[in-house]
């Protein structure tokens, strides 16, 4: 993965910890908090603050699976 300039600029201000939410769990959060947790960061994707497309039924669970299995923490 080649670093991004969100990343550079993070690690610049000594950002260890990152929180990710959106509108789009299954798509864009997920490739942010996928990415940053690969760039280093820890990564937090709170559930109560996101919401999923779910463009094929069950997107959100698959999501949710990746997301933990790559080492995010997802919380309620």
């Amino acid at each position: 993965m080649r670093a991004t300039e969100l990343g550079n600029l993070l690690k610049d201000a000594s950002v260890r910890h990152v929180v990710v939410t959106g509108l789009a769990g299954d798509v864009c959060v997920k490739a942010t908090a996928l990415d940053a947790q690969e760039l280093g960061f820890s990564v937090t994707v709170p559930l109560a603050a996101t919401r999923f497309v779910n463009l094929q039924e069950g997107d959100d669970e698959r999501a949710i699976a990746q997301l933990r299995a790559a080492g995010v923490d997802v919380t309620a």
